[in-house]
């Protein structure tokens, strides 16, 4: 579950905000409203496969970091784009909760810095 529960959670808010959306907006601005689950649960699966093929390194973390402004800069961007039901924002607090967890491990597995 340490591994898996955060992209895992993330992904299911990104499509539970894209069913969720039933405004009739177009297919783009829907995929884009709730992409920003999907891009952690891409980050955390990406660090975890770096440090499953071997090739982890200590220089990858800052990278890591900073490319987790990606889902973030989605998430806001989803407060403005999204025309479903406004209380599927509430779930951005387990979403960012998960996207913490996710960076935390994720940034262990990109280094092979393990606590």
């Amino acid at each position: 579950m340490q591994f898996y529960g955060a992209p895992v959670v993330t992904a299911a808010i990104s499509a539970g905000y894209f069913w969720a959306d039933r405004s009739g907006a177009p297919l783009g601005r829907r995929i884009l409203a709730s992409a920003h689950g999907a891009a952690a649960a891409l980050l955390n699966v990406a660090a975890l496969i770096i440090w499953m093929v071997g090739i982890s390194k200590r220089s990858f973390a800052a990278p890591f970091l900073w490319l987790h402004l990606v889902p973030v800069i989605l998430i806001l961007l989803s407060f403005f784009i999204y025309r479903g039901p406004k209380w599927m924002h509430f779930l951005q607090l387990p979403n960012v909760a998960a996207l913490l967890w996710g960076l935390f491990i994720g940034s262990m597995a990109v280094t092979n810095e393990w606590l």
